[in-house]
């Protein structure tokens, strides 16, 4: 699961987002533009809020997985 979601944000989702604003927009900014702009949208923007909405839900996970604290 999360290798897939690792993969999807940082290549697939840009990828597909650049090649979608590429064709409906061709006179518009350059490529190297576009993937950065992509590419900090889905790599940063998303997963961090992915990240943060797991916090939210789940957070024993951090205290026990990162910071090995166990007492609730």
């Amino acid at each position: 699961m999360y290798f897939a979601s690792v993969a999807l944000l940082l290549f697939v989702l840009p990828a597909a987002s650049v090649a979608v604003e590429a064709a409906l927009y061709p006179h518009g900014l350059g490529l190297i533009f576009l993937i950065g702009k992509w590419l900090v949208f889905w790599a940063v923007g998303v997963r961090l809020f992915m990240a943060g909405t797991r916090q939210v839900i789940q957070p024993q996970f951090t205290a026990e997985k990162i910071f090995r604290v166990y007492d609730p």
